[in-house]
């Protein structure tokens, strides 16, 4: 998968409780107690610190996640346990050039974006 546009970003940061409002300058981010012109930018940091808990809020938890290196791109997938039976699950895989970029898409499928 490709880099995210600035609405699939700005999506992604919303859904992680990164509030975003408009202003007279433009779209402002609330994280790290101070306000932001800029969304976090994707790394592994950021991902584990915002999107990974928000997916135990949205799906009552149950998740796996399994990073790998795949030739020359990086694959994530999460594995979901189904709440009805004992050994089902369902997969959300991301792609992307590096892990935090596998991971993003993962998560962003996990969250409900298109």
């Amino acid at each position: 998968m490709n880099q995210p546009t600035k609405e699939q970003k700005q999506w992604f940061w919303e859904q992680c409780g990164l509030i975003s409002f408009t202003d007279d300058i433009g779209v402002v981010y609330e994280y790290e107690r101070k306000l932001h012109k800029e969304p976090p930018p994707i790394d592994l940091n950021n991902l584990f610190k915002y999107a990974v808990p928000k997916l135990d809020v949205y799906n009552h938890g149950g998740f796996f996640f399994n990073l790998v290196a795949d030739g020359e791109r990086w694959v994530c997938r999460i594995d979901r346990k189904r709440e009805a039976t004992i050994n089902s699950f369902y997969h959300l895989d991301g792609y992307g050039e590096d892990p935090a970029l596998a991971l993003f898409w993962a998560i962003y499928k996990a969250l409900g974006g298109k």
